[in-house]
């Protein structure tokens, strides 16, 4: 029989993807005492290892140890990444100079049972980089065996037999011996994989939408065509299907959702696959997929969190005002934004240092959290996501510093710079949804900067998570 492997990048575009998100990070089981494993780049060509990071699992947790009890090596290092060391308990990153089979290594002081390897790639285009990661593991008796290898031949079987499983017909057998041919098996699959998503197939799991996503094109080098959007759709939609608290992973695909068009053109496979999945109607914004109105369907819970915050913010000194997306539908037309699922608001702290603001930034949170506040800090950034156990919904706490003229917030794509203090020297009240909320005093102003001249044009796909370069039509 024809040995298709030769014709696989054809076939399938995207073999060895994962993604960098709770939806689609690559589990590997392992289920035995080991002494260490090894991450490395089976690249044909010089390539980084550079991926989120990888967390070694136990009982459903990192390992709990420290980081005396291990040792870490790796390729090369490449300083201006500014990543610190990267463990098997956080996800700090990882990523080598550009070079021949790039490799990343922990070494156990006593061999340990390891329940999965958890590797979670980069969450952004460039997640092509680790489409020939391996990873070895170091047996309890010394020796080296690979559990997972995307270049490999068995690896590329193994993804035929998955997708045989849901689209039919003899995939795994498939007989190419021309790109003509790998073209059209490709195309034929993902119609026939399609027919039986929207006839209601059992939902893939995690591990098996891995696979079956390596036949939709990912790369900015590709481009999406006739079924391929549905099938997209679907993998995106069904990460909410499995987990309603995913966001999904569609940031991985952002090199061929690079327009407009792209995206209205995905979103409009919505209706079809909510039928396939018996779900709820979904959107596309720019954190990912979400159920349709749900900013609208938390707000009886946020109008109830609000005062709560606002009483407790009030011991400090402070006001919660109206902000970003949330402030722009107000003052557009008293109603939160139908493509939103965040309540913004924005306190101001005055300090004369970054360091002093950043350490009454986080005993605010603390004084916060000891009123029976949940806070989620968001990595790097200014916000945190504040909820309570007594309430449905939650809202989005910005803090902003105030020194000398300037006040420094998050504005165009979450980026930290200085605007006009005198936004904010006073404020007004403003309606949403039939209730006043504080608001910085010169809003239009403050909109205009954050949004441009045409802020009171709706724009869903304004400032996108990452650059919209062209339309497609």
């Amino acid at each position: 029989m024809p040995d298709p492997y030769g014709f696989r990048a054809l076939m399938l575009p995207s073999l060895g993807f994962f993604g960098g998100t709770w939806a689609d990070f690559l589990e590997l089981p392992v289920e035995r005492v080991i002494h260490g494993f090894t991450l490395r780049i089976n690249a044909p060509r010089n390539e980084f290892l550079n991926i989120r990071g990888v967390l070694a699992i136990r009982d459903g947790r990192p390992l709990p140890l420290g980081e005396a009890d291990y040792t870490l090596e790796q390729s090369s290092d490449r300083p201006a990444s500014g990543l610190p060391p990267q463990g098997i308990t956080t996800l700090t990153g990882i990523h080598t100079l550009r070079e021949n089979r790039p490799w990343w290594r922990v070494t156990f002081d006593e061999a340990q049972h390891v329940d999965t390897i958890d590797v979670f790639n980069r969450r952004d285009r460039l997640g092509v980089r680790s489409r020939s990661l391996a990873v070895e593991v170091v047996e309890a008796d010394g020796t080296t065996s690979t559990v997972y290898e995307a270049a490999s031949r068995a690896y590329f079987s193994d993804t035929l037999n998955v997708i045989e499983k849901y689209a039919g017909g003899r995939r795994a057998d498939a007989r190419v011996t021309t790109d003509a041919e790998a073209r059209k098996w490709r195309t034929d699959t993902v119609r026939a994989l399609n027919d039986s998503l929207r006839r209601g197939a059992p939902l893939p799991t995690t591990a098996e939408w891995l696979r079956i996503a390596s036949l939709i094109p990912s790369s900015s080098s590709s481009r999406l065509e006739g079924e391929d959007w549905f099938l997209l759709a679907y993998g995106l939609c069904a990460q909410l299907k499995r987990d309603p608290r995913s966001r999904s992973g569609i940031y991985s695909y952002s090199g061929v959702l690079d327009s407009r068009d792209a995206l209205s053109r995905l979103e409009a496979e919505f209706d079809d696959v909510r039928k396939a999945l018996d779900g709820e109607p979904l959107q596309l914004l720019k954190h990912g997929v979400s159920p349709l109105g749900a900013l609208r369907r938390d707000l009886p819970g946020i109008q109830k969190l609000y005062p709560i915050l606002r009483d407790h913010l009030a011991e400090s000194g402070l006001t919660p005002l109206l902000a970003y997306g949330t402030l722009l539908g107000a003052r557009r037309n008293g109603k939160v934004m139908d493509h939103d699922d965040d309540f913004d608001l924005m306190v101001i702290l005055d300090a004369p240092s970054y360091e002093a603001f950043d350490h009454r930034r986080s005993d605010l949170l603390d004084k916060l959290r000891g009123k029976g506040w949940k806070i989620w800090e968001n990595g790097k950034n200014k916000n945190s996501h504040l909820g309570r156990n007594d309430l449905e919904g939650h809202l989005d706490l910005f803090c902003a510093w105030r020194h000398d003229d300037v006040v420094e917030t998050h504005m165009e794509r979450m980026a930290w710079r200085g605007v006009p203090a005198r936004y904010f020297r006073w404020t007004t009240s403003i309606e949403l949804e039939g209730q006043m909320y504080p608001a910085p005093g010169e809003t239009d102003e403050f909109l205009h900067d954050r949004y441009g001249a045409d802020w009171k044009v709706p724009d869903k796909f304004h400032d996108w998570r990452w650059p919209l370069t062209y339309d497609v039509t």
